[in-house]
């Protein structure tokens, strides 16, 4: 991996993510991304690319055995301000 890229806008524009330095030639690679998070619905994604300069791919696409998948990963954040957090169910 020669670059890591977060998008908090599920994709519609990205920013380079920090890469530790690598262990080896096939080990996972460390990263940070500082975000500043604003208030409000986010969908998270990060992408990476190789030495040869292939990026992860926005779909999935399946093969029969149902393996392969490297298609980015998105994960839906909301982010809101300290006194809107929800009481936990125990203490209502």
């Amino acid at each position: 991996m020669t670059r890591v890229q977060l998008s908090d806008d599920g994709g519609a524009s990205w920013a380079d993510a920090t890469l530790a330095p690598p262990v080896s030639d096939y080990a996972w690679r460390g990263w940070t991304f500082q975000w500043v998070a604003a208030a409000g619905d986010h969908e998270l994604c990060v992408r990476a690319t190789d030495a040869d300069g292939n990026v992860q791919p926005d779909e999935q696409s399946w093969n029969l055995e149902g393996v392969m998948n490297n298609a980015i990963q998105r994960i839906r954040v909301v982010v809101g301000a300290v006194n809107d957090r929800q009481q936990p169910a125990d203490s209502v």
